[in-house]
């Protein structure tokens, strides 16, 4: 446990997010025994699910306002405030799964463990918009390979999910 998480969720189970299932398999190797599942992986103390890339997309344009379905110089620039984003059809179970696994009554933490830089950014807190939580987030944050001694050392020392909002809006 990192001096970032509460004691009152020692007995929770931490959920890690890694953006490929062979990224989730190295966090597996390094962490323990887990029971195999085809959405995650799982152990007393871990889950580790994995988004596959992308599972979310942007709208698009005519789905803000019908006048953007022709493209026209009298209708630019386009300018969205906030943007929506919906399932991809082919990840839409996968997406279905982490948000199930993100909603259990058990998990005490999230650390999200997506690749390190904007689009890995942006992918881990698509997903976790799609589920408002109200408990401590985490980012495990490196470009060194996975081993067993960077994940250890990494999981000790993971930052607040809000020192890294200036990533996910620049992704």
């Amino acid at each position: 446990m990192t001096k970032l998480q509460s004691k009152s969720y020692q007995q929770a189970k931490v959920l890690i997010l890694t953006e490929k299932p062979s990224v989730g398999r190295d966090f597996a190797k390094a962490l323990g025994n887990f029971q195999n599942f085809k959405t995650h992986l799982e152990s007393d103390k871990y889950i580790i699910t994995w988004a596959v890339g992308h599972l979310l997309t942007p709208y698009d344009p005519e789905d803000y306002d019908k006048k953007f379905k022709k493209w026209s110089l009298d209708s630019l620039p386009i300018w969205i405030e906030d943007f929506k984003y919906r399932p991809i059809p082919t990840t839409k179970t996968q997406l279905k799964a982490v948000i199930e696994l993100l909603k259990r009554k058990d998990l005490g933490q999230v650390i999200i463990a997506t690749d390190a830089g904007r689009e890995g950014e942006l992918i881990g807190r698509l997903i976790l918009n799609e589920v408002k939580l109200k408990i401590p987030m985490f980012r495990f944050f490196t470009s060194e390979a996975l081993t067993t001694k960077v994940i250890e050392r990494e999981l000790a020392t993971l930052r607040p999910l809000e020192d890294f909002d200036r990533l996910y809006r620049a992704g």
